[in-house]
């Protein structure tokens, strides 16, 4: 494997450090063998012992950023550990491309971690339409390895950048107490592995949004079992991948208590397109003809990142769209969303099983029949 060292300055991909926001806390573990101080806006989420060391996870839930601080035993210097991560890696990658995750890595070199010349490795990924920034820096010190790795969406990567290049410095490595066997070495992996993630959120705290499978800095041999560690943002629910469906909408206007029945309505053609994807063709008919295009959509209704359709054709779970944020309740056998401010008025509303029974948007701004409602009249 042919290996390009890239000097670690401003990360590739980006114009600069974002903002650095003083820290709020001293983190410090025994186990793990290192002190750091957390920055703003991220919290703990879960301490996990692994093959004779630790890893620890901290979650940001507004830039749905992650951090981790990783050490364990590993014997032989820092480019041996990073030759080995890196081929460890590139076999992950051919697993991953199989399931239609698109990636790409860059090692770094020229790095400082605790005071210690550091390697490491930067990943753009992309999986289901969804882009996301991955950065893991390593160095080795007294028979272990240590590692901070950040995780993040591609939007919100500038926003921590500048605090986790800070943060490289500020760490001090201490040294973990009661020496392990040393295991096997083990790779500090950016999404090794499309699993559920290891850490689990703390009670009552919800991480939906953050990346699709958290970078794990192991690679698990098994993935955790059960649902409760799982906390990807998957979407409510998903069309069929064996077979195209068709909707039919029928349209009517009122005030938005009653409702006639007017002329047109909306169609929509949903044809798998590989793994996590559809193709969505939407038919707007309406007095004077119709008007077709066709969308690329992942499971959660989005193209590249952005909503095209809106709301989603099918329960994504999502609350903000298009901008907005929507209110959410169960009503009866319905997942009913709701938003209003002095112009508009939108709601739209589930069925169990998962396409979307009915939508109203209202101009409030209009004194005769501002509201046009579409309601679901067949699925084939």
């Amino acid at each position: 494997m042919a290996v390009v060292l890239a000097q670690f300055g401003p990360l590739p991909g980006q114009i600069g450090p974002g903002p650095s926001v003083a820290p709020r806390e001293l983190y410090q573990n025994p186990a793990l063998g290192m002190r750091f101080p957390v920055p703003a806006g991220f919290q703990k989420m879960e301490e996990m012992p692994y093959e004779g060391g630790m890893v620890v996870a901290f979650f940001h839930p507004t830039l749905r950023a992650e951090l981790y601080a990783i050490s364990h035993p590993f014997q032989g210097d820092l480019q041996s550990f990073h030759q080995y991560n890196l081929q460890r890696l590139a076999q992950m990658d051919q697993q991953l491309q199989m399931q239609g995750i698109q990636l790409s890595r860059q090692p770094l070199s020229g790095l400082n971690l605790g005071g210690r010349p550091a390697l490491g490795v930067y990943s753009q990924i992309t999986f289901q339409g969804q882009s996301y920034v991955d950065v893991a820096v390593y160095t080795v010190e007294r028979g272990r390895a240590y590692g901070l790795q950040l995780t993040a969406p591609a939007q919100a990567f500038p926003q921590v950048q500048g605090v986790y290049q800070a943060l490289l410095s500020q760490v001090e490595l201490v040294g973990a107490q009661a020496p392990q066997p040393f295991p096997s070495p083990q790779p500090f992996s950016p999404f090794p592995q499309p699993t559920p993630p290891p850490f689990p959120p703390v009670q009552g705290e919800d991480r939906g949004g953050s990346s699709p499978f958290s970078p794990q800095p192991f690679p698990s041999p098994q993935p955790p079992s059960g649902d409760k560690g799982n906390q990807r943002p998957r979407p409510a629910f998903t069309p069929p991948a064996d077979r195209p469906v068709e909707l039919r909408y029928g349209k009517e206007v009122g005030d938005g208590t009653r409702f006639a029945v007017a002329l047109g309505g909306l169609r929509y053609r949903i044809v798998p397109k590989g793994p996590g994807r559809w193709e969505v063709t939407e038919v707007v008919a309406g007095a004077d003809g119709e008007e077709k295009e066709t969308y690329p959509l992942d499971g959660l209704g989005l193209q590249e990142e952005e909503e095209v359709l809106l709301p989603p054709v099918w329960h994504t779970g999502r609350e903000e769209i298009g901008g907005l944020r929507f209110s959410r309740e169960n009503r009866g056998d319905l997942v009913v969303y709701r938003y209003q401010d002095e112009e508009i008025r939108l709601e739209f509303a589930y069925r169990k099983d998962g396409w979307l029974a009915y939508y109203v948007q209202c101009d409030l701004t209009k004194k005769a029949n501002p509201c046009v409602r579409y309601t679901l009249k067949e699925v084939r």
